[in-house]
């Protein structure tokens, strides 16, 4: 985009000036149009500001109207006679830095002759004018537009990329803004990951307990803790390297990798809770599938209650299928399933059943039969299998489960459809 600057005198077009600057502007951008230099500081040479603010243009537009060359000061000299009118200095760097002067007249103003101009100014009377007349305002503008280069195929073009850099300046603006406020707020969490972690690291497993939150000591004893350190190699441990932050609420998530001390690489994803000013580890999440410190220790959920988290997966599994986009599914399974899984391939996982135009959102009137007990297996994973009997046909399902606090999340889902021709193998107890 050519900059663009506009020297006039208020006495004489200022009613003009405004509506050209607009055209302008819409034209070639509002940061490419420049008038007046009003915010010049005090103490400030407003000489050498006129000439680096105009001597950055490309093109400098002199507007000019019936009394621009014979207003006068207050002693009665033509104000362009001046060595120091800002009108004049403007005009002078343009013609001395070889930016483009253009005289725009307007009010049926004639072009000044070299002999009216100071000597400074003399060679603008040689530039070719562009006359904007009140009755053809529109086209007049248009007109000048297009020998700045305006509405040329380039310069649509350079208006695209201009815009689309703007955009894309905002976007990463804002993506580092929300980085720096994510960083400042976990902030506190990393320091008392790794805390917790270098307590580890020096064997110190009973310090390290002490910063497991409340709700971690109630469910897991320090013996069993210790096991489960051990298990996932964080004994270990020399640094942490944190490629993901996540806070929300009073829970920080933090997702990355440990170097062992002799420079290996374990996965790790870490989630803190605050409780008295300080953040306590609620759960640690390592290579082995399912090894999740929070779940151990939990039990089975009554009856009822595992009823009802099976009908709402397998309800929001159906509205997926229903609505053939995985985006709200995927945000509502298992932090842990989330990180081995996109939407995109959980939506290629269940293809054959929306090519099917399979639908099962009739099993929020139906209870589910349990074929098989329901257990959590020896990495902490809830497992239940069972049907649906619906208007003659089964939903089959097997269902997975991992427990983050404060809840069970889904971790992994099979389903099936078939003929429905009898009770099936019930559970009636525990």
């Amino acid at each position: 985009m050519p900059k663009i600057f506009i020297t006039y005198r208020r006495e004489d077009s200022s009613g003009y000036v405004g509506r050209l600057h607009e055209r302008l502007s819409a034209a070639f951008g509002a940061k490419s149009v420049f008038m007046d230099l009003e915010d010049i500081k005090p103490g400030a040479d407003f000489a050498d500001t006129i000439s680096k603010a105009v001597g950055s243009c490309d093109i400098l537009i002199v507007l000019i109207g019936k009394q621009w060359l014979t207003i006068n000061d207050a002693t009665g000299r033509r104000r362009i006679d001046d060595p120091l009118d800002f009108v004049r200095l403007e005009i002078a760097t343009a013609l001395n830095r070889n930016v483009r002067v253009i005289p725009v007249l307007v009010r049926k103003a004639s072009m000044p002759v070299s002999e009216e101009l100071p000597e400074p100014l003399a060679s603008m009377a040689r530039r070719q004018a562009h006359e904007l007349s009140d009755d053809r305002w529109d086209f007049d503008v248009g007109q000048l537009i297009k020998a700045l280069g305006g509405g040329s195929v380039t310069h649509k073009i350079r208006r695209i990329w201009y815009r689309w850099r703007l955009k894309v300046a905002a976007v990463i603006g804002f993506m580092f803004f929300t980085f720096l406020l994510v960083f400042y707020f976990t902030s506190g969490a990393v320091d008392d990951a790794e805390k917790f972690l270098a307590l580890v690291a020096k064997s110190d497993l009973h310090s390290a307990y002490v910063l497991t939150a409340s709700a971690f000591q109630a469910q897991v004893s320090e013996e069993s803790f210790a096991d489960q350190v051990k298990r996932l190699g964080l004994l270990d441990n020399a640094s942490a390297t944190w490629t993901s932050r996540e806070i929300k609420n009073n829970q920080a998530t933090l997702s990355g990798s440990i170097t062992t001390k002799q420079r290996g690489t374990i996965p790790l994803t870490m989630t803190l809770v605050k409780e008295g000013g300080n953040w306590r580890v609620l759960s640690l999440l390592g290579p082995q599938t399912g090894v999740r410190i929070s779940s151990r220790g939990k039990e089975v959920p009554p009856d009822e209650r595992l009823r009802q988290l099976i009908r709402s997966s397998l309800l929001d599994l159906n509205q997926a299928i229903q609505a053939k986009d995985f985006t709200l599914f995927h945000s509502k399974i298992s932090m842990l399933w989330r990180q081995q899984i996109t939407s995109k391939e959980l939506e290629q996982t269940f293809r054959s059943l929306m090519d099917a135009k399979t639908e099962f959102g009739d099993i929020k009137e139906a209870s589910a039969v349990f074929d098989e007990v329901p257990t959590i297996d020896n990495d902490g994973i809830l497992i239940v299998s069972g049907y649906f009997p619906t208007k003659g046909m089964n939903l089959q399902f097997i269902l997975r489960y991992i427990y983050e606090h404060p809840e069970w999340k889904l971790f992994g889902v099979r389903v099936s459809i078939g003929s429905f021709s009898g009770p099936g193998r019930s559970r009636t107890g525990r």
